[in-house]
């Protein structure tokens, strides 16, 4: 009888430390996994078309150096998902205009002066060996040059509070919660438009207030406002 019930007590315990380990555990959990570099990368430009300069893991996110038509821009992305968890831009580009190349004339040639006898009406004319040309050729007249613009494309004048809204609700697709105009020490003006991103929380997107260009995008977490 003894017997019995130390059996009893050693499958007991046996049955509760496997219970304890699959709670401590969970195997039927799977755990997530770190995406690959190249898969991040493919991710980030199906996004932002342009061309990778460095790339840098650091613990759960993936640091890389994105070059576009617009600037260079230093991003971070999730490990896990390839998300974009911050975007700042490094360097602006502006675009150069194009000088239109002159186009030279075309010059005259000379014409020879054509003497004829007045005695002989049946010879035929002969052209004068001290004949001189009639037209002077004309010189090539260069095109006036052109000064390539130092002005932006919308004239210098400063973008609208809606008009930046738009522009940044539209690169993260949510709602503008609130707008605010800032200048910088070196005189550039720029928005800082707050916006509202369903199931990932608040991002403050930075708008070039002349160009409307996506200067910088910081995403909040939510937990901040606890």
């Amino acid at each position: 009888m003894n017997k019995r019930w130390r059996w009893i007590a050693i499958t007991g315990i046996f049955a509760a430390a496997i219970f304890i380990f699959l709670l401590a555990f969970k195997p039927w959990e799977g755990h997530a996994r770190v995406l690959t570099e190249d898969a991040v990368k493919r991710n980030l430009l199906a996004q932002y078309p342009g061309k990778i300069n460095e790339s840098l893991k650091k613990g759960s996110l993936y640091r890389m150096e994105l070059e576009t038509n617009h600037g260079i821009y230093e991003v971070e992305l999730n490990a896990y998902d390839g998300e974009i968890v911050a975007l700042h831009q490094l360097k602006a580009y502006t675009p150069q205009p194009t000088q239109p190349t002159a186009v030279p004339t075309a010059t005259p040639k000379p014409t020879e002066a054509v003497t004829t006898s007045p005695t002989d009406t049946g010879a035929t004319a002969t052209p004068s060996p001290t004949a001189k040309p009639t037209a002077s050729p004309n010189k090539p007249t260069p095109s006036p040059s052109v000064k390539p613009s130092s002005k932006p494309s919308n004239n210098g004048k400063l973008l609208g509070e809606k008009k930046a809204g738009k522009l940044a609700a539209a690169h993260v697709k949510g709602k503008v919660k609130d707008v605010d105009f800032k200048r910088s020490k070196n005189g550039s003006s720029y928005y800082l438009v707050e916006v509202d991103v369903k199931k990932r929380g608040d991002a403050v997107v930075q708008v070039n207030a002349i160009s409307g260009a996506i200067m910088s995008v910081v995403w909040e977490d939510e937990d901040d406002d606890d």
